[in-house]
């Protein structure tokens, strides 16, 4: 009975803290309430670290969305508590694809699971028992008819000039204003605590499947079914080495023309160059990078790792990931010169948190080969890195860091700063105060229309909108005004 009654009053919070009320405080304060439920009602996960790191992750995200108030932040937000989700369930997960299952099916079937599962769990009252299961009959035939209600009203004009007549009667004699809105939220609300605090054992046949998958790779003596009296396992090595020293050879050219013509070239180069270098560079490392991991994978699998005299293999295995590394770094010193003559964008800063991912993913491929360690080790590190890259991502304010960086620069782009970018009003107004040539530059009357919005949301919202982006770019905006 405890869980049915802190599952409902944080379904009915989530309504109160979302309804009618734009992102802020109220997110934070919802993933505090339903993170703490969850390590007291489900002690049991404190003892899992991937667990409590998630629910950490997601409580920082709603802290950044507080703080920042980004779009970014907004959706770092929803992935941690989508990701959250699989995570908390009776069975530890071990693999992040999973995790990534078990979210899905907790948000699409999860209310379904805890309504099956919760007359087990309400003790030896066999009355009650039976109550419920009468009761619960009813509740998944009201579920299932409220999308269909609500798809014929909006297709079928009659019947929804009927339900408008209705809902004016049943408002006149009951004296009771219904809204929709609000009920589907709620409902949202509600499926999304119970995909959370609900009691799921997981699916056991991928569960047992995965549970004996390790980091280390152990050597299989059983022999290869594709080998034959032609090709064993010193003929497959002598492949996977002939092929490194191929690979190797290539790749080498690559880099030295980088090093000639993009680290230490003097030659100015336009804007088209630039970003042609950029653009088309990271697309060709993304393809490169994959095929560079395939290959190892391909050659370093099983038990050429432990066949005698392999350290050859290994050294250019290695030296194919080191030049991967420094194609990576091309592309940085490539996308630095972009940055430096035109400025600083969104693309860009992805362009950077992309390359420190590529770089790590090669890190673990090395570590693979020096472990050696197996392709669930590359799958769950790299899978570990992009939530926390994406965490780290909704840390920062990047409207307000570009805006900074661009206004240094002896010809900023304005129209950028000011037309695109949204999150940067102190910025602004502290170039405005500080520099004449900006402040000259500066459309004015732009920035005047931008905080005039600005203080038409803060009026229309209430404390659970509140955020702290929002409330010091009014402040400077107040204090602009009264220093001019």
């Amino acid at each position: 009975m405890r869980n049915i009654v802190i599952i409902l009053a944080l379904a009915l919070g989530f309504h109160f803290l979302i309804w009618e009320a734009r992102l802020g405080s109220n997110l934070l304060l919802f993933s505090l309430a339903t993170s703490a439920a969850a390590l007291w009602l489900k002690p049991e996960i404190s003892r899992r670290p991937m667990t409590n790191a998630l629910l950490i992750g997601w409580c920082l995200s709603g802290f950044f969305v507080f703080w920042h108030h980004s779009i970014l932040s907004i959706v770092v937000y929803w992935v941690f508590a989508a990701v959250t989700v699989g995570y908390l369930q009776n069975r530890e997960v071990r693999f992040w694809v999973l995790g990534l299952v078990e979210s899905a099916r907790g948000l699409l079937f999860g209310w379904l699971i805890s309504l099956r599962n919760l007359s087990s769990q309400q003790g030896p009252d066999a009355q009650w028992k039976t109550t419920w299961r009468q009761v619960r009959l009813w509740i998944i035939p009201f579920l299932l008819i409220i999308p269909f209600y609500l798809i014929y009203s909006a297709a079928n004009s009659t019947f929804g000039a009927f339900n408008e007549r209705m809902g004016d009667w049943i408002e006149e004699v009951f004296d009771f204003d219904f809204d929709m809105g609000r009920l589907f939220v709620f409902l949202l609300g509600w499926i999304l605590v119970v995909a959370l605090l609900g009691r799921r054992n997981g699916i056991p046949l991928i569960h047992d499947w995965v549970q004996g998958w390790q980091f280390a790779l152990i050597r299989n003596r059983r022999p290869l079914p594709w080998s034959t009296r032609t090709l064993g396992l010193k003929q497959e090595y002598q492949t996977a080495v002939y092929s490194f020293i191929i690979l190797n050879s290539l790749l080498l050219i690559i880099n030295l023309l980088d090093v000639i013509w993009v680290w230490f070239s003097p030659q100015e180069y336009t804007a088209a160059e630039l970003s042609q270098y950029v653009h088309e560079g990271t697309w060709l490392l993304i393809f490169s990078i994959v095929l560079a991991m395939l290959v190892v994978l391909l050659f370093m699998r099983g038990n050429l790792n432990f066949f005698p005299n392999n350290q050859r293999l290994k050294q250019l295995a290695n030296l194919w990931l080191a030049q991967n590394a420094f194609l990576a770094l091309s592309v940085g010193v490539r996308n630095g010169h972009y940055i430096q003559h035109h400025g600083l964008a969104h693309g860009r800063i992805i362009v950077v948190v992309f390359l420190v991912l590529v770089l790590f993913g090669l890190y673990t491929m090395y570590q693979k080969i020096r472990g050696p360690r197996t392709a669930f080790y590359l799958m769950e590190m790299n899978g570990r890195a992009v939530l926390l890259s994406l965490l780290v991502a909704a840390s920062v304010n990047w409207d307000s860091l570009i805006t900074r960086y661009n206004l240094q620069r002896e010809d900023p782009d304005l129209y950028h700063i000011q037309q695109i970018l949204d999150n940067n009003l102190v910025p602004l107004l502290e170039a405005a105060q500080t520099s004449t040539m900006i402040a000259d530059r500066l459309d004015h009357d732009y920035l005047q229309s931008k905080a005039k919005r600005l203080e038409r949301r803060v009026e229309n919202r209430d404390w659970r909108s509140w955020n702290y982006s929002d409330y010091r770019q009014l402040k400077a905006w107040r204090a602009y005004q009264k220093a001019n």
